[in-house]
């Protein structure tokens, strides 16, 4: 399976002044091509990088966030070649498909009747796709209720990602075994914030879960002036895990070894004006 960033930022002033993009993660292999959280951009990244949007047989909504949900129902659209064709699968949280506490629908009725099927995410939810990858969710603690993370199980090793969340006790029991782990972690050393890991909570995650490989994604705006690539180096040291600050459109490949297959920055300068 091979992994590709299609951004890396996240939160409202990241997402605002796209100081990294927002595109959001593909995940493609075994005849299996896979979109989570397609934020800004990632229509448009996903064309622009040769990652063709209409192959797509999954599209995952993690909660109903901008920086997660903005292109969904154009991907939707690709996934089912404008509607032309009964197609792929929707995984979405409650909050995708109707209101939980103020959160959502952000995805139309219009275009949920288009996807193929449509499952609603929530703890140990199961969604088999072709040759053996099997997409499991689990809930998380974030300010939209339904929020929830996945573990995509391939024949390779399964892959975790953490969604936005804040640590909790039976986090790690969710992700434990995955061979990469990837968190979004919004906030760096000593600046925890509700609802969003930390470095410090990236810590206590990957103490626990052991992974072969962890990557640390969607940055907010004091991450990145914090250096993400410090902030990587300093969980690595804590932890003994090889741990990665991703980059907009890095790849990884999960095979019998795990490689990063390119790694480059983003393809705009960004200049703040805050």
């Amino acid at each position: 399976m091979e992994i590709s960033f299609l951004g890396t930022g996240g939160g409202r002033f990241t997402t605002l002044f796209q100081k990294r993009y927002t595109g959001g993660i593909r995940v493609d292999g075994l005849d299996n091509y896979i979109h989570i959280d397609p934020g800004p951009g990632a229509l448009l990244l996903s064309n622009k990088t040769g990652l063709t949007p209409v192959l797509l047989n999954a599209v995952v909504l993690s909660h109903a966030h901008p920086d997660h949900y903005t292109d969904v129902e154009a991907l939707i659209e690709a996934m089912t070649k404008a509607g032309t064709r009964d197609r792929g699968v929707l995984l979405s949280s409650r909050s995708g498909v109707e209101c939980v506490d103020g959160f959502g629908p952000v995805i139309s009725r219009y275009h949920r009747n288009m996807a193929g099927d449509v499952k609603v995410l929530d703890d140990d939810v199961s969604v088999e796709l072709k040759n053996n990858v099997l997409i499991k969710s689990f809930r998380v603690k974030h300010s939209d209720p339904s929020s929830c993370g996945v573990v995509i199980g391939t024949p390779d090793g399964d892959i975790g990602y953490t969604g936005d969340t804040t640590y909790f006790s039976d986090l790690p029991n969710k992700l434990r075994g995955v061979r990469v782990l990837i968190m979004n972690v919004t906030r760096p050393l000593n600046s925890d914030i509700t609802y969003h890991l930390s470095t410090n909570e990236a810590i206590r995650l990957i103490s626990k879960v052991e992974p072969e490989l962890a990557i640390m994604t969607h940055f907010g705006y004091n991450m990145l002036e914090s250096g993400v690539e410090e902030q990587a180096s300093v969980v690595e040291g804590e932890t003994g895990v090889n741990t990665i600050a991703a980059r907009d459109f890095m790849k990884v490949k999960v095979e019998e070894e795990i490689r990063i297959t390119k790694k480059q920055s983003k393809i705009l300068d960004f200049k703040s004006n805050l």
